[in-house]
């Protein structure tokens, strides 16, 4: 599968031209357009502040949103003037949107693409996933190598549940204050924390519907057989002897617990991408009777296999 796409990095380092010009092409070629809006408190400050000079940032970041796009400002407004906004828009990290610019998003078709550990490592927030997702917005899941340290999307999806939790964290604590001074803040909650099943969605078919792909990222009738066949009785960490019970759990606790916890490249066995098999495991059939010779083997009971699309 093949698709064209316009990218602009992102707007601080956009002259107006530049903008006018991928708008023009996207508009002509009828393609898909990506691009960082809202990623991180530098770059909306640098669209917010009349003053910030770039050294209080970053020197790459020249000059300041604000100078070029003195009306607007926040980056969905100065993409949807450029006509960067479109069905076709997939837009990474948006941790700083606000709701009616997600509104925005959801009524135009745009999407979102969050990549949690980039997210926390330089955006310094998280992506509101149940939020965003309850006003509309088709949102998938991504890993930002660039801000990360893995490609692999098991590694992305343990991170967005992880960084949900975030939100709901006690606020700052003044350290410095009386530790018996009784405190009355509180936590927001837990509305944006995710589940292993809301963050597999996010890498599969939620993914699809952000690229606007309809028939890949499901196992229905007439969508494109892209898969994962996963060995759920592989444990990197050789835990699955020491849970009571793991022989009887259902394929669904196990693959949530491969997804959570130990799964990793050895229990991949084989990829198909369009139909086609472009991964074979090299793991030998009998490796894991040699490891844990108490573990039956996935061969030897095909029922502890599920077939997961990714």
């Amino acid at each position: 599968m093949e698709s064209e796409e316009l990218t602009g990095r992102k707007v601080p380092t956009c002259s107006r031209e530049l903008l006018k010009g991928l708008g023009a092409l996207a508009e002509k070629y009828n393609v898909h357009i990506q691009t960082h809006a809202a990623e991180s408190v530098d770059q909306v400050a640098l669209g917010m502040s009349p003053t910030l000079h770039t050294t209080e940032v970053s020197e790459i970041l020249h000059p300041t949103v604000r100078s070029q796009y003195p009306d607007m400002r926040r980056d969905i407004a100065i993409l949807s003037s450029f006509n960067l906004l479109t069905d076709k828009t997939i837009l990474a990290h948006c941790t700083h949107l606000y709701d009616s610019e997600a509104v925005t998003l959801a009524t135009i078709g745009s999407s979102i693409v969050s990549c949690p550990c980039s997210n926390v490592l330089m955006a310094r927030a998280i992506l509101p996933v149940n939020r965003f997702r309850t006003l509309g917005v088709e949102i998938g899941l991504g890993t930002d190598i660039a801000g990360g340290w893995s490609v692999s999307m098991v590694d992305s999806m343990r991170m967005a549940t992880l960084v949900s939790r975030i939100d709901g964290f006690h606020p700052p604590i003044d350290r410095a204050a009386d530790p018996y001074h009784e405190d009355t803040t509180v936590g927001k909650g837990d509305e944006e924390r995710i589940n292993y099943g809301t963050a597999f969605y996010m890498a599969t078919r939620g993914g699809a519907l952000a690229l606007k792909l309809e028939n890949v990222g499901a196992f229905e009738v007439g969508m494109q057989w892209d898969a994962v066949e996963v060995d759920l009785t592989w444990d990197e960490d050789d835990f699955s002897e020491d849970v009571v019970g793991a022989k009887e759990e259902s394929v669904e606790v196990k693959f949530e617990r491969w997804v959570c916890g130990h799964g990793g490249e050895r229990g991949v066995k084989g990829v198909w991408v369009g139909g086609k098999q472009v991964f074979v495991s090299s793991v030998p059939s009998d490796y894991h009777s040699h490891c844990h010779p108490s573990t039956p083997t996935a061969d030897k009971h095909p029922n502890t296999e599920a077939h997961h699309q990714m």
